[in-house]
């Protein structure tokens, strides 16, 4: 009998510690990577930067590859286009946050909601009208706007990048998800002001 209980102990305790090691997977899945800034602009600053390379990336492949730019008449972003886009989003994540499956799929997200943009155009038959009327230029800046919306433009919530950046308070020295100009979180900034 002790035998059948320690047996059943050793597959009950081997059943709870795979089932904890699978709600970690699904919880790393789920939950963004933190990316730790010492000041609010260092986090502003990381996003205008990966911005601008996406402007240029979009540059590069729209405006100054007219044969990239002519394919786009009849599909919208092209292959190339879609691969230069991802790539450049995908290293500047993963360069901060060190994983690479998250920013892979942040990534892959930008391109589908590109694609779905242009796809919603065809459905309605805008597309060719609009590529007419649209120079290089405008392509870019369409795209390049709905890219920084899609991630995180600060003018609406929640956005792909909410609950990435984490910043220490200089007060308190706790770890916040925002903090004011002066580097203190919104309970330390209520308290100095009373």
């Amino acid at each position: 009998m002790e035998r059948l209980a320690l047996c059943s102990k050793v597959l009950y305790d081997r059943d709870i510690l795979e089932k904890h090691k699978r709600i970690i997977e699904l919880e790393k899945k789920l939950i963004p990577p933190k990316i730790r800034f010492e000041r609010y602009e260092h986090w502003e600053q990381f996003k205008a930067e990966m911005y601008c390379d996406v402007h240029a990336v979009l540059e590069k492949w729209i405006v100054h590859n007219v044969l990239e730019h002519d394919h786009m008449s009849y599909q919208g972003l092209t292959f190339r286009q879609e691969n230069a886009l991802n790539e450049c989003i995908y290293e500047h994540l993963c360069t901060r946050t060190n994983d690479v499956e998250w920013s892979d799929k942040i990534s892959g997200r930008v391109i589908y909601s590109v694609r779905a943009m242009f796809n919603a155009m065809y459905k309605t038959q805008l597309w060719a009208f609009i590529y007419q009327l649209l120079s290089p230029e405008d392509i870019v800046e369409l795209i390049y706007e709905h890219v920084m919306w899609y991630l995180d433009d600060d003018s609406h919530y929640p956005c792909v990048l909410d609950n990435v950046a984490e910043f220490k308070c200089i007060e308190c020295g706790k770890i916040h998800d925002y903090i004011n100009e002066q580097q203190m979180c919104v309970e330390c900034e209520i308290t100095s002001s009373t």
